[in-house]
């Protein structure tokens, strides 16, 4: 009889630790979650708040006609129907999840606006990701339909050749309601579009699509909300600290479109098909104190086009980021 009963006993110990892994197995599924806004959500951006500003005799234009210390987000709307006819600034009411690598065609950032679908058969989430079409000139949601960015001209002129800096006042930040992190997915890039000098037509200067070379910021690096954490363990591995202390993350941007069914979004980093890694050039805190180098000026007018997107492959872009609305600024300055 007693070993009948410690036959008995045992089975009973292995049905409860079955039981206790299959409990395990559900705890750590229902937490689990990855990059990109698995409920495609988009986040509201409107009225969409961009300041951009130069300090030290520096200074900047949405036309390159009209000079200054500051840019408005009024002035940007209004270029095109002011002294820039060939304007395209993107101004979207909403933002949606998209990515890039860094590529360049005709002068314009090659991004790829994401959705992701559960697969009915391995319920993983399978990412397909559209090129982004030719960029328009458009404020709000209903002009600017399906641009999910933000993308402006600006135009800055220098007196003679000097280093500029991007100041400790140039951040993304939140502003309004609670604070869930989307600004730790933001991403900036600027592209040079080409130098003139003062004597060039305005025209020849604002229809310049010379750039090359993306300059890629991230903002906000060291921070990450215990979501966000979540999502660098699931899709990296990678155990990231939420307290400030965290380290910057080398991720991959989309390169190419990915057609249905699409690509397990756990195994992106070693898709080199559809992705590649991703080089940024400036980095900062948040609650960043110090000025960045942002590029040599030569004496003339160069222009700039303006990025401004939420990069899905962030570990940051996860559904309980939505709902916040946010500001981009930047500042510029004559380096000391």
């Amino acid at each position: 009889m007693a070993i009948k009963k410690s036959k008995k006993e045992e089975r009973k110990r292995r049905l409860l630790f079955l039981i206790f892994l299959f409990v395990l197995t559900i705890a750590i599924g229902g937490t689990a979650t990855y990059a990109w806004f698995t409920s495609n959500r988009t986040i509201a951006v409107d009225p969409l708040d961009v300041n951009v500003t130069a300090v030290n005799g520096l200074q900047i234009s949405a036309d390159a006609v009209k000079w200054g210390a500051k840019i408005t987000r009024e002035e940007i709307e209004g270029a095109k129907t002011g002294d820039y006819a060939g304007a395209t600034n993107q101004l979207p009411g909403t933002l949606g999840a998209v990515s890039t690598s860094g590529r360049i065609s005709a002068g314009q950032l090659d991004m790829y606006y994401g959705v992701v679908n559960t697969d009915e058969v391995t319920r993983k989430y399978m990412l397909t990701a559209t090129k982004q079409t030719e960029e328009i000139n458009c404020t709000g949601d209903t002009e600017c339909a399906g641009k999910y960015y933000v993308a402006f001209d600006l135009f800055v002129k220098a007196d003679m050749d000097m280093d500029i800096v991007m100041t400790e006042n140039s951040n993304v930040v939140t502003t309004g309601g609670q604070d869930r992190g989307i600004q730790n997915a933001a991403r900036v890039a600027f592209l040079n579009e080409g130098h003139y000098t003062s004597e060039t037509a305005v025209a020849t200067i604002q229809g310049a699509k010379g750039a090359t070379e993306a300059k890629i910021w991230e903002p906000n690096y060291n921070t990450h909300t215990t979501q966000g954490a979540q999502n660098a363990y699931s899709v990296y591995g990678t155990t990231v600290a939420t307290d400030g202390t965290a380290g910057r993350l080398n991720y991959v941007g989309v390169k190419s479109a990915i057609t249905a069914p699409g690509v397990d979004i756990s195994t992106t980093t070693s898709d080199t098909t559809h992705f590649e890694s991703v080089t940024i050039a400036y980095s900062t805190i948040a609650g960043n104190t110090e000025n960045v180098d942002f590029i040599t000026l030569q004496k003339g007018i160069t222009k700039f086009r303006v990025y401004w997107w939420i990069e899905g492959q962030d570990v940051d872009a996860e559904n309980n980021a939505t709902g916040t609305a946010m500001r981009l600024n930047l500042e510029f300055a004559l380096k000391e």
